[in-house]
């Protein structure tokens, strides 16, 4: 057995490994200010809307805010590489992004906000909403049942949870805001739309074509 003989190319030049970890720790500080940023935003929204005493806008803001720590905070701690599940939470992410996409330009082309995104001035259901009532709120779930499935972490698993309970905690609240506000023409919607199950609204959807 022959020994092995170290090639020029089989080694690293010291400034090159620098590098690498200076261009690693550049995207960590990036990354740390963006959270840092995101997480800044989610505070000034709980704050205003534990003063106003909007239950559901509570549940919004903390279930994002579990949803950036478990995407910021999966990168820390055990976590396994299996490449399929990892495709699979991949694959997730496009839908969630159509979904909270055309739920973002639905609700203001169609839901003619006064100030911003939201609330909107009138029950939307066309678009995205024929399948779901709450796009925004559903794909923000998607997105962080997702993460589990790409970063696969003892982070996620434990964060995940809690973001999706706060989102649909959110949604049950929203609607009770929405009811109190357009009356009867909301509950005809929520008895022709699902919640979140996207699959029976396409299925009624396609039934009703």
């Amino acid at each position: 057995m022959r020994p092995h003989v170290k090639l020029p190319c089989d080694s690293v030049h010291p400034l090159t490994r620098t590098a690498a970890r200076l261009d690693s720790d550049r995207l960590r500080y990036f990354w740390f200010v963006v959270y840092v940023a995101m997480m800044g935003y989610i505070i000034w929204w709980l704050a205003g809307s534990v003063r106003r005493r909007e239950t559901h806008e509570i549940y919004a803001a903390t279930g994002l805010g579990f949803y950036f720590s478990e995407i910021f905070l999966s990168g820390f701690g055990p976590h396994l590489d299996i490449v399929p599940v990892r495709i699979i939470g991949f694959v997730l992410y496009v839908p969630a992004a159509i979904i909270v996409i055309l739920g973002f330009i639905t609700l203001h082309h169609k839901g003619r906000p006064k100030t911003g995104w939201e609330p909107t001035t009138t029950v939307i259901s066309t678009g995205v909403f024929r399948l779901t009532r709450h796009p925004l709120f559903f794909g923000a779930a998607l997105w962080a049942f997702a993460a589990v499935l790409t970063y696969q972490s003892l982070v996620a698993v434990v964060l995940a949870p809690v973001s999706i309970f706060c989102l649909y905690r959110a949604s049950v609240g929203d609607e009770a805001a929405t009811r109190d506000k357009f009356g009867a023409e909301y509950d005809i919607y929520c008895r022709q739309v699902p919640r979140w199950n996207v699959i029976a609204g396409l299925v009624r959807l396609l039934r009703n074509r």
